[in-house]
């Protein structure tokens, strides 16, 4: 049995009574509709004015309003570009709104789990290739990426990343503010594909861009090669399911909720309009234009048409489903398929039937030399390519042999703790040649030090502790003092709230990038309090974000977007004259840190649980190592650089104990151990320490970032508080 409809609050009683002509209804549409579209021009949403007192469930951020508008401003050029990588149909796309109760009675109906709308006896089976003719997106048989396991493609991302990037968001306004003069053809498709996939293909819940699908346009040769139509019926289908069960779990308190749903939800209901039996080719009866893609033939006016041909005025307000269905043979979706036939025997002469047999053996003869020379021309067309994959194909065997022999002699001539470092070349020095003086008397004393460093040992003050007990911990008796999404910490323009710093910093959570850089900051001003770092050694740690970009492959590394950073940074803690320069940054999901070591002109590589192959290991080195030179070269900061600097990590260092196979079990502190190893990393040896030492010293980061004097709000919780 239906739920017994809830009336909206102030509608009267008499809303929908027998007296109410069908006339009357038609013209309160029709002005509703207006409405709906007025609404929809200024916010961008599916959208239809609350008519007969039903409240919406679902919001959307799909809109072909805002495509129309922008493809009539593009630059010549620009539209060049779009038609010749195939979207030149969205030159006729409309601003056109698909009513949401109607889109709402379509999902209400449509199953994720088969793929299918089933009503009584219709149904529809979606597929890929009506998804293609209703958007005319090209699409191939490649997976759409939303992550990469190459450190390079994820740097890369990164760095597209930061250009969208408008303060904590990626809002759409700002793509089409790079595209808007943009004339560099791979640039622009970059920008253009990112725009129609946020607007049109699969929209998000906010009014942002989907940042996840940058991993599939790094390359835009792969564009057409992508399984779009796969990926979109797959979103689609994800958000019916979130519908249903949003629906089944609010129950009849569901008019009241509002939810913004992802996806290209819309198609829905342009395929169910589609498979409808409507009546066509009268002079008084609205016609809908069949042609492909339907997002370019269609508009709102047939829209309203079929929700009042197909309305159930028997049911309860918004529920359809009267039309028959036409045969999938008559609709825009159909694909002929070539038929075999048996064709029925003929009964032939006997003179006939000797010519007959003639000819087949004559044709028999010039098949078979057409067919051979069919094989040769095939032979000498896969030998030519074959004979090419194959050489390149050696030739990055030969690149990796050489690789790995690189490392197994980098490995080999590395000394042990208790021997003398390595002395490598210092005829190029890095600064003036007081700098290099200093260096040599340093490393000369590291030369003296035969003795492994004593292990770390970490005490925590009644301070520390009370501190993150009562504002880290779940259970802290004063846990609810602070509201989750309040400011908690700000240095500069970095700002993070108080739930991102408590979850942060409990017990087995990764830090995150942004307090990772905060803490960047407090290492450089060097708090007196918990410095365990006694050496002369002069550290620098730079920004995760920063390490990111440098991790990109030189050909695309972007130094643009990293000279005011190292800029800045130089002129606080002038980087010519450190001894250790360190770069924390995430790679797939898990910290390591990056040395750049000016004292003994190295590179070192430190990972908590070593799950970085050798190989990765060598291209992050070399990667950073040379892009770095360039922006400081760019910046104006040193002409000697670190590309002359070799691998080397001390042999063995602490790490972390494995759980499990799982690099998310295995790596419980990687962000703490890279903390660690920045404080107790002397340019030569690690001090020992222990996974006690790293739980004990969370406690102490957590301190230390929030009373720091770079943090506002550090007033505003005295730590005289904490000694009660």
């Amino acid at each position: 049995m239906a739920p017994k409809r809830r009336r909206a609050l102030g509608e009267s009683s008499s809303r929908g009574s027998p007296d109410l002509t069908s006339a009357t209804r038609t013209v309160k549409r029709r002005r509703s509709c207006r409405v709906a579209t007025e609404r929809s021009r200024k916010v961008d949403l599916i959208d239809e004015s609350d008519e007969d007192g039903d409240g919406k469930h679902i919001k959307s951020r799909w809109s072909t309003a805002r495509v129309a508008r922008f493809i009539k401003n593009l630059l010549p050029v620009q539209k060049g570009f779009i038609e010749k990588h195939g979207f030149g149909f969205l030159f006729d796309i409309k601003s056109f709104r698909v009513p949401v109760k109607f889109l709402e009675w379509v999902m209400s109906n449509t199953y994720a789990t088969s793929y299918e709308f089933t009503l009584k006896n219709k149904t529809i089976r979606f597929t890929k290739e009506m998804v293609v003719k209703v958007l005319g997106i090209p699409s191939g048989t490649m997976q759409v990426e939303v992550d990469s396991f190459d450190f390079e493609i994820e740097a890369l991302v990164e760095q597209f990343k930061s250009e969208y990037k408008d303060g904590k968001s990626y809002p759409i306004s700002k793509c089409i503010q790079l595209m808007s003069q943009e004339e560099d053809e791979i640039t622009f498709m970059r920008h253009f594909m990112f725009f129609f996939i946020s607007t049109i293909l699969m929209p998000g819940k906010s009014n942002t861009l989907c940042v996840e699908y940058l991993y599939s346009l790094v390359d835009h040769e792969l564009l057409p090669k992508l399984d779009w139509a796969d990926e979109i019926l797959h979103v689609i289908m994800h958000e019916v399911h979130r519908f249903h069960q949003l629906r089944d779990s609010l129950g009849n308190d569901v008019a009241l909720k509002h939810f913004y749903m992802e996806g290209c939800l819309p198609l829905l209901a342009i395929l169910y309009a589609d498979f409808l039996d409507l009546p066509q080719h009268s002079t008084y009866v609205h016609s809908l234009s069949y042609g492909v893609p339907r997002i370019c033939n269609l508009s709102s006016s047939d829209f309203d048409f079929i929700m009042e041909i197909d309305r159930n005025n028997h049911a309860r307000p918004h529920v359809y489903g009267m039309r028959s269905f036409r045969d999938i043979t008559q609709t825009p979706y159909y694909t002929a398929r070539p038929v075999d036939r048996d064709l029925p025997p003929i009964a032939l002469h006997a003179d006939v039937q000797r010519l007959v047999a003639k000819q087949k053996a004559l044709w028999k003869d010039d098949l078979t030399f057409l067919q051979s020379s069919f094989n040769q021309a095939l032979d000498n067309r896969v030998r030519g390519f074959t004979s090419e994959f194959n050489n390149m194909y050696k030739s990055k065997l030969q690149e990796i042999e050489a690789l790995k022999r690189s490392v197994e002699n980098l490995k080999s001539s590395i000394p042990s703790c208790s021997k003398a470092p390595p002395i490598l070349n210092t005829t190029s020095s890095f600064g003036p040649s007081t700098i290099d003086l200093k260096n040599r008397k340093k490393r000369k004393v590291g030369e003296a030090i035969v003795q492994p460093l004593p292990a770390l040992v970490v005490k925590v003050d009644d301070q520390t502790e009370n501190f993150y007990k009562n504002y880290v911990c779940s259970n802290g008796v004063k846990y609810a003092k602070f509201k989750k999404n309040a400011p908690f910490v700000k240095v500069d323009d970095m700002e993070v709230s108080y739930q991102e710093f408590q979850e942060s910093l409990k017990k087995y959570r990764d830090i995150t990038d942004t307090l990772m850089s905060f803490y960047c900051s407090i290492f450089n001003g060097k708090p007196m309090k918990y410095l365990f770092d006694k050496s002369d050694r002069k550290k620098i740690a730079l920004s995760p974000s920063l390490a990111k970009k440098l991790l990109v492959s030189p050909s695309v590394f972007q130094s643009s977007a990293c000279i005011a950073e190292i800029k800045k940074a130089h002129e606080l803690l002038s980087i010519t004259t450190a001894d250790l320069i360190f770069f924390p940054v995430i790679v797939q999901r898990h910290w390591v840190l990056i040395c750049v070591n000016l004292l003994y002109k190295t590179i070192n590589f430190f990972d908590s649980v070593k799950i970085t192959s050798d190989h990765d290991v060598v291209r992050m080195t070399q990667n950073l190592a040379t892009n770095f030179t360039t922006a400081c070269f760019e910046a104006n900061i040193s002409t000697q650089g670190f590309k002359h600097f070799k691998p080397y990590s001390p042999p063995s260092y602490p790490c972390e104990a494995v759980v499990n196979e799982t690099r998310r079990a295995v790596s419980l502190d990687c962000g703490f151990y890279c903390i660690l190893y920045m404080d107790c990393f002397d340019g030569l040896n690690v001090r020992e320490f222990d996974q006690l030492v790293v739980a004990e010293y969370r406690k102490i980061v957590a301190y230390k970032i929030f009373y720091s004097p770079l943090n506002m709000y550090s007033r505003m919780l005295p730590e005289t508080e904490l000694a009660a």
